[in-house]
This record gives C-alpha cells, structure tokens and sequence, in this order.
C-alpha cells in the first residue's frame, strides 16, 4: 500500500461540513479533524484526481504542533473505533459553538449575499448551545449487517460497529442497551426511542417488495413528548428533533416572536405541530401543511385531545393538511388575515418556488428554521430578494460532537 502524501499547514476558519481550512503553496486545503488556528498541523492528503489540475485538495489532520485550546480528547468510543456518528468530538462545547456560528455566518455572506456589519451581529445574531452537550440523543437509527450484527454504519459504508461493543456519547445513557439481543432482521434498520416518561420503544424497518415492513421489538412502537401542555404519542421512527431539549426550545422560539393576538398562522413542513404548540390560544386558526405520515396522524391527536380538554368554544382551530408545501401553495387562491409563517424544511431547504408562493401572499413575519447552514443562506437570500428583512437569527448548537446546526431567523415583511 502507498503511503498517503502529507503536508504540513496552518489552519484558518472552519468551513462546511466540519472541516477547516488552510492553504499550501497557494492551493486550498479542506482539512477534517481539525480546528480553527491551530498550527503546524501535518495533514494526510487524499489521493489527487488522476485527470485535470484539482483547484483544492481534502486530507485528514494527523498531529498538530500547536493545538486549539478548545481541543479535547476524542469523547465517543464508538467513532474511536470509525463509526460515522461524532466528527467534532475532540472539541468543546464552546469551540464547537464557535465554530458553528463562524460557519453560518461564512455561509450567510457567500451564498446569501448578507452584509452583516458587527453592529448586526452584536444587536440581532445570537448563539447557542442546548443543554446537555453530550448524552442528548433520544432516537438513534441503527444498521444491522447480513450477519445480524446491529450498531452503527461507518461512514459511506455498510459495514457495522456493534452496538454492544462501544456507546455513541450523544446516547441518552441506556439508550442502546440490550437492543443487539432482540434479534433484528439481517439487512434491516432498527430505531430506538425514549419518551419524556422514560418509556423506550424499539421497531424494526425492513424493506420489502411491497414497501416497508414494521416490526415492533421492544415497547409499545410510539414514545411520548409534550410541550406548552400539548402530549403526543409519536411513532418511534416518525419524525422528532433529536435532541431532548430542541422541539420544546424552538417552540419556545417561535411562541416568543410570534407573541399577540393572530388571526391565521401557518406551519409549513409542519410535521406532528411541534412549532405550533406555543401558539395554542394566541392563533385563532394554524394551519399545519405537510406530507400525510405517522407523524402528521400523532399531531392530529394531540392537538384534538388538546381541545378537549379545554373550555368549549375556547382554544385554536388546528387544521393538518395533508399534501406537499408547494402543491399545496400553487392550489391556494388569494388568503386572507394570514398573520405569520413558520417554515422548518429539510436539509435541502424550501427553494425558490415555495418561497415565492408564500411571500405572495405577504404574511407579515416569517420564521424560518434551517438544518443546514448552505441551504438556510441560500433561502434566506431568496427571502431578502422576495422584500423581506431578517430581523433576527439564533444559531443553535444542537447536535454536539458533530458538524450539523441549526440556524432559527426571523423576518418581517420589508416597510411593515
């Protein structure tokens, strides 16, 4: 086996995806493992593409001659050995919020095109890290091999780390326990949750010819979660933010901003209503728009036994409908005393089409949540251009030992 080719560098700010970048004879250098300003780091450089000059190069750092003073001991056993779970476990919580808020920033600059002046980032950004920083896991997905060994996928890749040998530290503690003796399938995913009463539910997902098949190995199949008074039964695969703290956190945030006597909001890939319990008595009626799942069915629940049990005639009018967000905005005609817009998209962001649909229709404020630091920029921009002005913005360290953040911005309608 060739050795790989090293290089020695100095490292500058951090870049998407959790890695930092340094430059060596004028060419970029995307360095994993390693920290803003550190130096004399020896990096260990993928192989070159064989064809074409390559105009920046990927390595892995190997030692480092002058560490971050943010560097800690790797602290998940499970990426020791090359799960694919914590690729920033070797800093701290505030190294790993500094890095987090510098990477959306970088993000909101370059692909947003934001000017924002320091008096903006002192006023209106702030940062933050949810607590616990580490053990705040309540649902993890786990692979199991053909063999029947169930645990942890290393990166692109299908072989396993055996989940009864070494623990994730973002695992709530226990979370893990005993699940390689329920016998999974070979070739199936398994999906472990604890409720807010402890309770631990595991099913099996197994694909077959005709869809997926699901398998209840532990528990009853669903965990419980509850914030401003509402409870949901959730699916133990249905769709909840990961951390303990973040659903109840970014209902908070939402509720907070969104504070005063509304007519109609709408909650757009809304899910199970999570964003929307905050604002139970202050919106006359929330519309909540998503695609129909286990989750949308756990919301329609519990926001029902949440009117219940009030007063008759008292509360919100919660409707959940079912569809795509854009099928859903392009059927819409014009739509009256629409007070406020809470868009929480995935990964790839709402894009242009649902941005423009909404902006149309010329909601006062939006919030906009966005799980990946190029896609929030990007739509943020697309809010900018379509006559909105970002108010505010809290970045959000919600995934400790890893590279992943979230980013809640606030906008208000551009003279209103």
């Amino acid at each position: 086996m060739t050795s790989p080719e090293t290089i020695t560098l100095d490292l500058d700010q951090p870049g998407h995806r959790g890695v930092v970048i340094g430059q060596h004879d004028g060419q970029i250098v995307f360095v994993r493992g390693g920290l803003p300003g550190e130096k004399g780091v020896e990096v260990a450089l993928d192989a070159a593409k064989k064809n074409g000059k390559q105009r920046f190069r990927t390595g892995e750092a190997l030692t480092i001659d002058q560490p971050s003073p943010h560097r800690v001991p790797g602290q998940c056993d499970a990426a020791a050995v090359g799960a694919g779970c914590c690729d920033l476990d070797f800093v701290d919580a505030e190294g790993s919020l500094d890095f987090k808020q510098a990477v959306v920033i970088d993000q909101f600059r370059r692909l947003g095109k934001f000017e924002l002046p320091q008096a903006f980032l002192d006023a209106h950004v702030r940062a933050a890290s949810l607590w616990p920083f580490t053990h705040y896991r309540h649902r993890v997905r786990l692979g199991v091999d053909a063999e029947g060994q169930t645990g942890l996928r290393k990166p692109k890749s299908n072989d396993i780390v055996p989940v009864d040998e070494v623990d994730c530290a973002q695992w709530l503690p226990g979370l893990a326990d005993g699940v390689a003796s329920l016998n999974p399938s070979p070739g199936s995913e398994v999906v472990v949750g604890v409720g807010r009463d402890g309770k631990r539910s595991v099913v099996e997902l197994k694909k077959t010819r005709r869809g997926r098949k699901r398998r209840v190995l532990d528990g009853e199949g669903e965990v419980t979660h509850s914030h401003f008074g509402v409870t949901w039964k959730v699916p133990v695969d249905a769709f909840w933010q990961s951390h303990i703290s973040a659903s109840a956190y970014y209902a908070r945030w939402v509720a907070d901003r969104l504070n005063g006597d509304l007519h109609t909001v709408w909650d757009l890939y809304g899910g199970c209503g999570a964003l929307s319990a905050g604002l139970l008595g202050s919106a006359r009626n929330i519309e909540i728009v998503d695609v129909a799942s286990s989750a949308t069915h756990a919301g329609r629940d519990a926001f029902a036994a949440d009117r219940e049990s009030r007063a008759e005639g008292a509360g919100t009018a919660v409707r959940f409908r079912s569809s795509d967000v854009g099928a859903w905005l392009e059927k819409l005609d014009e739509v009256a005393d629409l007070d406020a817009v809470v868009l929480d998209p995935p990964r790839t962001g709402a894009g242009a089409d649902v941005i423009q649909n909404v902006a149309q229709h010329r909601p006062p404020r939006v919030i906009h949540i966005g799980c990946d630091p190029a896609t929030a920029a990007r739509d943020a921009g697309m809010w900018r251009d379509a006559g909105y002005e970002l108010r505010e913005m809290e970045i959000v360290d919600a995934f400790g030992l890893t590279h992943h953040v979230e980013t809640l911005m606030y906008f208000e309608a551009a003279g209103e």
